[in-house]
């Protein structure tokens, strides 16, 4: 019995001495230190947790290699806690932790440095506190599960690539304040519907390409310029307003939006770019107003192959307006309504035969809306009867010089 004894006795030892080998080697395996001024971290191999605490902002790193806990990210899958009195995430800060699925923000935070859950694959929701102000860069990029994310109100700017390759963000709200739209980022997302505020002056470029589900956008004035490719590839966009104030649709802007029936272009836009509506094969007619001074190549192109073109398009300026590039804006067999004796009509006759182009001339539109109807019927009536209003010279239907009723009598006959 005594041999026996000391037997359980010596088993019992070596256990215990085991366990304090593992313990020790768990504990070897932990990696703690700080990642700020007044930040902690510590991470706990045998729970596979990460734990951040302290007060004031994180360090931010300049990649996933950087970062202080760089030697566990290739094997990381468990939880991350930031604690109350964190007021920055560093950049970088959790880059490439695929299997990270929650993260709680705390109220102290305001804001989230560039790149900060980049390729977190696995996040599929995020709340971020009314505190952030600042979202950068490509925070959220390659979150491709990401479903659900609020914008706090605070936040002004979008930044580029922020919620790029979100490939399952299907809704999103943009706060109030918003002034900009960074370059990618929104693009390759599940986005169906957006609304841009009042006050954004900027879609930077790409800013939503490849949106394939994007049905709905309606583009306030206070944006100046619509960037290189901004709605590009945005397949299932059907009608663009584009609001009083815009001057500026970028190349490509527009491009190869297949479902595109209708664009209403506001009289403050002074250029449509190269390929801006290119490719967009349902859209049949356009009205261009008399603002616009610049008209690149191809702007409003065909598909080839697709069988289907532009069918109208009314230009309402009489000025100078500058077509620019090797390719004509305008496909072939285009019927162009004009004012006569404008240079756009005399670019429109010397391409005509080039390009079989067909001319219909505004006469009569005494209203200038690129219309001609009753309506213009009535003014050059009133005109002549001496009311005080305001007519166009096309008014002058038989160019006698003189804008009376012979004029009106003519264009009711033509109607």
């Amino acid at each position: 019995m005594k041999k026996w004894a000391a037997r359980l006795v010596c088993l019992l030892m070596t256990l215990v001495m085991f366990e304090g080998l593992w313990t020790t080697a768990y504990a070897a395996l932990d990696v703690s230190g700080y990642c700020g001024d007044n930040v902690q971290y510590y991470y706990n191999y045998n729970s596979n947790s990460l734990r951040i605490w302290g007060t004031g902002p994180m360090y931010d790193a300049t990649n996933k290699f950087d970062t202080p806990w760089e030697s566990i990210w290739v094997t990381w899958s468990g939880t991350v806690q930031i604690g109350a009195g964190i007021t920055h995430i560093g950049s970088y800060a959790f880059s490439d932790f695929s299997s990270l699925t929650k993260v709680t923000i705390p109220s102290s935070v305001t804001s989230i440095g560039e790149s900060a859950f980049v390729d977190c694959s696995g996040l599929s929701s995020v709340e971020l506190p009314e505190s952030v102000t600042s979202i950068g860069a490509g925070a959220f990029n390659g979150c491709t599960m990401l479903r659900s994310i609020n914008i706090p109100q605070g936040v002004t700017k979008i930044e580029d690539w922020t919620f790029f390759e979100c490939d399952f963000l299907a809704e999103i709200d943009l706060p109030g304040g918003l002034t900009s739209i960074g370059e990618y980022a929104f693009s390759d997302t599940q986005l169906t519907k957006i609304v841009i505020p009042n006050g954004v002056t900027s879609i930077g470029k790409s800013a939503f390409r490849n949106c394939f589900y994007l049905e709905q956008v309606t583009i306030p004035g206070s944006v100046e310029v619509i960037g290189h490719g901004a709605f590009w590839q945005c397949s299932a966009l059907e009608s663009v307003t584009i609001g009083k104030g815009v001057r500026e649709i970028d190349d490509y802007a527009f491009h190869d939006c297949k479902k595109l029936t209708s664009v209403t272009i506001s009289d403050t836009v002074e250029r449509i770019g190269a390929s801006a509506f290119d490719s967009c094969v349902n859209l049949t007619t356009v009205v261009i107003p008399a603002s616009v001074k610049v008209i690149e190549e191809d702007a409003f192109g065909e598909k080839y192959g697709s069988g289907k073109k532009l069918e109208h398009v009314y230009i309402l300026g009489r000025g100078d307006i500058q077509i620019t590039g090797l390719f004509e804006p305008f496909p072939e067999g285009t019927t162009i309504h004009c004012y006569r004796n404008t240079p756009i009509a005399s670019w429109a006759e010397r391409k005509q035969k080039f390009n079989d182009y067909t001319i219909v001339y505004l006469d009569g539109d005494a209203d200038m809306n690129g219309k001609i109807n009753l309506q213009d019927v009535l003014l050059i009536m009133q005109y002549a009867a001496g009311w005080s209003v305001v007519i166009d010279d096309s008014a002058d239907m038989d160019a006698s010089g003189t804008i009376d009723v012979q004029d009106a009598i003519l264009l009711l006959e033509s109607l």
